[in-house]
């Protein structure tokens, strides 16, 4: 097709390029914009050493990683816990809300945290109820996940 003398190419030639452009362009946006990520929730009991450093004390610990894979950033506004019954304990946070980079890993590690399963009776419970850790993002939109329950060196 020629046109003011320049050679425009031909009318597939045209479709071809302004279909390659639109899907990249699909392409790019879904990616920035959808939110993918994963939370690893761990309650650990195993034994320590006493603070007095004469005894060996059965001690429950609780890890909460969350692994943003994609490429926009996750504002984490919240972590909760929800037990089958429905019942909540919210602001695990407990200051500001949390960002993640994109294809960033982070610990969540406050105090209230550290402190949900103090001794090995709250493991003991808390193992038997099966609550689940939920993930409150920016928009209020949440997401469950398992929490595991792991007893090393045999911990009563």
């Amino acid at each position: 097709m020629i046109l003011t003398g320049i050679e425009w190419g031909s009318v597939a030639d045209w479709f071809a390029a302004v279909g390659t452009i639109g899907a990249v362009w699909i392409a790019v946006s879904y990616r920035r914009t959808k939110t993918k990520y994963d939370a690893d929730a761990t309650v650990i009991a195993s034994a320590v050493k006493s603070d007095d450093g004469d005894r060996v004390v059965l001690k429950p610990r609780f890890e909460l990683d969350i692994f943003n894979i994609n490429d926009p950033d996750l504002l984490i506004k919240d972590i909760e816990v929800e037990y089958k019954d429905g019942t909540v304990i919210s602001n695990f946070l407990e200051a500001e809300p949390i960002v993640i980079r994109g294809f960033e890993a982070k610990r969540i590690d406050t105090d209230r945290v550290k402190k949900w399963v103090p001794d090995m009776s709250a493991f003991k419970f808390l193992s038997e109820q099966k609550p689940k850790v939920v993930v409150v993002l920016a928009g209020n939109k949440r997401h469950k996940f398992k929490i595991n329950f792991i007893n090393l060196d045999g911990a009563e």
